[in-house]
C-alpha cells in the first residue's frame, strides 16, 4: 500500500505537528518529519507546525490560561517562545514557522541554551524572522494565535501532549522521536505510524515496555545526544 495517502484530495499529504518548544521529543520528532519532506519532496508532502502549551496541558487551576498571562508568570514556561513562534508565524507564514523552530530547536535543545531573549533574538537573526512583537505586548495576535492552536487541537482532535503528529487533519498519534532515526529508516518509520494512524483504526495505543537496563540505556543516548 502507498505511503502516500491524500484522503483530502488536496493534492499533498497534509501532515500537522502539535510541538511545545521546550520538549526535546518534539524538536527531534520536527527534524524526523523534515527529513520525511525532504525525501519525498513539498510537492508531495505539506508540514505544518501547531502550538502545544504543555504548561496549560498540566495547570493546576482551570481558571489559568497561559495565553491570558505573561512570560514574566512562573507558571508561563515556554509563552515567550510561543510568542515569538506566533510572530514568526505572523511575518512569513508557515514557512518563516519552520525556520525559526528548527534554529531554536538547536539553540536550545542542542546548545542547551535557555528560552530567553537572547536565544530567541539570535535564532530569529539566524532564520531571517522577525519576533520583535513578542516582546514589547502589543500586538494581540500573538497570543491569540496560542490560543487557537492549542484548543484547536484539543477541541478537533483531542491532543493532549507534546508531540501529536495528525494527518490529513483527521487521525491523530501521540508520537515520541527520540533520537531522530538514520535517514535510511525515516521512510520505513513513517510509513509504520502513518499506516498506525490512518489504516489501522482497531489499534487503540501502542506503548513501548523497557526494562530498567533499557531506561539507562535510553537516559545515555539522551545525554549523548544532548552533551556539550
Amino acid at each position: 500500500m502507498s505511503a502516500f495517502l491524500d484522503l483530502n484530495a488536496s493534492g499533498k499529504l497534509e501532515i500537522d505537528l502539535y510541538f511545545d518548544f521546550q520538549c526535546p521529543f518534539a524538536y527531534q520528532t520536527s527534524l524526523w518529519l523534515r527529513d520525511v519532506v525532504e525525501l519525498m519532496g513539498d510537492d508531495l508532502v505539506d508540514l505544518r507546525f501547531y502550538f502545544f502549551s504543555l504548561a496549560q496541558a498540566n495547570r493546576k487551576d482551570e481558571s489559568w490560561n497561559i495565553w491570558d498571562t505573561t512570560p514574566e508568570d512562573p507558571n508561563a514556561s515556554g509563552l515567550l517562545a510561543f510568542l515569538a513562534g506566533a510572530a514568526a508565524l505572523k511575518s512569513g507564514g508557515q514557512r518563516a514557522l519552520n525556520a525559526f523552530y528548527l534554529e531554536l530547536g538547536k539553540l536550545h535543545h542542542q546548545e542547551k541554551q535557555p528560552l530567553d531573549k537572547a536565544t530567541i533574538l539570535k535564532a530569529a537573526q539566524t532564520a531571517e524572522v522577525n519576533v520583535n512583537d513578542a516582546f514589547n505586548g502589543s500586538d494581540p495576535y500573538l497570543a491569540a494565535a496560542l490560543k487557537e492552536s492549542h484548543t484547536g487541537g484539543v477541541e478537533k482532535y483531542g491532543v493532549f501532549g507534546s508531540s501529536t503528529v495528525v494527518f490529513e487533519e483527521r487521525y491523530g498519534v501521540y508520537v515520541q522521536i527520540m533520537p531522530r532515526p538514520a535517514y535510511d529508516k525515516v521512510l520505513p518509520l513513517f510509513q509504520h505510524i502513518q499506516m498506525l494512524a490512518m489504516v489501522d483504526r482497531n489499534v487503540f495505543e501502542v506503548k513501548r515496555v523497557m526494562t530498567v537496563a533499557e531506561k539507562e540505556e535510553f537516559r545515555e543516548t539522551i545525554q549523548n545526544l544532548y552533551a556539550n
